[in-house]
């Protein structure tokens, strides 16, 4: 008999972890077929042989997938979760476990029960394994927007599910899985977190029935914001585009999302970064840049951007790093002038930084000259 719901899980050097996340997949309790795909993307810990052995012991509902070279986090996911077939898909990184053998029984009976539910999922325990929050755990999340139902505009504004607690009830049975994800983004989970929410609203079953590890070998490990930045923003201000490109919403999380960026990069004088998060930039604020839709720039966001310049700013300014300052003012100013500066409210902002910039280039090239002038002397 065919599985009626497929688990699919991505590993990557989780030897560590993997044998308690496999043993949530083997002791769930149901009344119907289910299966595990577990995707290894040639992880050198022994973590495919952790694998193999669960398979062999759990043929039925262990089906391993193999990768004889690295395929990155988006292209394993893309072509291990093209392979389900089933009604309903549940997603359990191989870092993370499941703490209930009854949760897959529980969300199909919801969603059988609730034919208008495109997706449902429960709280989870997040828990720190490294660094200064070690041993710290909190249940997410740790609010809901309104009571359940959920719909794709509560998701919109921000994900609320981890991918743990996340039961779908599969779109791509017949749809092209390859064609609806957008390339090199993250995070993966909530684009498809969405493109469910398109089908129908959100289930919430209140109980606790997973954990999420954060450790320093996550790929969402964010102890050090910089490092975060430099590893997964790009992915991010692409993941944020597609959304807007595809679901028609423009919250202000990409604005800030991008000054981030292009700040940190500037800051750790990261080049390349820093030339990708620009032409991103470029491509993101075409139509605003020709003033096409620039009554979504609110004063109100403005303000916050410039408080966050000025951070940014007194920091560096302390350490007298006034090259590094003029690249940022440089890439904020080519910005305002095109994009925030369109709000009439926020003129004195505007030309705040421009004098601010033209007053920090007068003051590099008097160093810059004395610096000359004292090697001829």
């Amino acid at each position: 008999m065919p599985p009626k719901l497929t688990i699919l899980c991505l590993a990557f050097n989780q030897a560590a972890f993997l044998s308690q996340t496999l043993e949530g997949f083997v002791s769930q309790k149901t009344n119907f077929p289910y299966e595990a795909i577990v995707a290894d993307d040639c992880s050198t810990d022994g973590s495919a042989a952790i694998i193999l052995e669960y398979a062999r012991i759990y043929p039925r509902i262990i089906r391993p997938v193999l990768r004889e070279r690295n395929l990155g986090i988006q292209k394993n996911l893309t072509e291990t979760f093209s392979l389900a077939q089933s009604e309903y898909v549940a997603l359990c990184e191989g870092d993370d476990y499941w703490t209930d053998p009854e949760k897959l029984q529980s969300q199909v009976n919801h969603l059988e029960t609730h034919p208008g539910d495109a997706l449902c999922f429960h709280y989870t325990t997040l828990q720190y394994e490294d660094g200064g929050r070690t041993g710290e755990s909190s249940i997410y999340p740790a609010g809901l927007p309104h009571q359940p139902p959920l719909f794709l505009e509560d998701l919109l504004l921000g994900n609320f599910m981890h991918t743990a607690s996340v039961v779908y009830r599969w779109r791509f049975r017949s749809e092209k899985l390859r064609e609806a994800l957008p390339p090199d983004i993250l995070p993966l989970d909530w684009f498809l977190h969405l493109l469910h929410a398109e089908r129908g609203s959100i289930g919430f079953i209140p109980r606790n029935m997973a954990v999420y590890r954060r450790h320093a070998g996550g790929c969402w490990w964010d102890e050090n914001q910089g490092e975060f930045l430099r590893k997964n923003g790009p992915a991010q201000i692409r993941c944020y585009q597609a959304v807007r490109r595809h679901f028609g919403f423009h919250g202000e999380t990409l604005d800030i999302l991008l000054y981030c960026c292009l700040l940190s990069f500037t800051l750790a004088g990261d080049r390349e970064r820093l030339r990708e998060t620009c032409a991103l930039y470029t491509e993101i604020y075409q139509k605003t840049l020709q003033r096409e839709d620039a009554e979504r720039r609110s004063p109100a966001f403005n303000a916050a951007v410039r408080k966050l310049l000025e951070k940014i700013l007194d920091g560096l300014a302390a350490r007298n790093k006034e090259e590094q300052m003029l690249s940022i003012l440089e890439l904020y100013a080519r910005a305002y002038s095109g994009l925030n500066g369109l709000v009439e409210e926020d003129e004195a902002g505007r030309r705040h930084f421009f004098l601010l910039h033209r007053d920090l280039r007068r003051k590099i090239k008097t160093q810059r000259q004395d610096r000359t002038n004292g090697r001829t002397c």
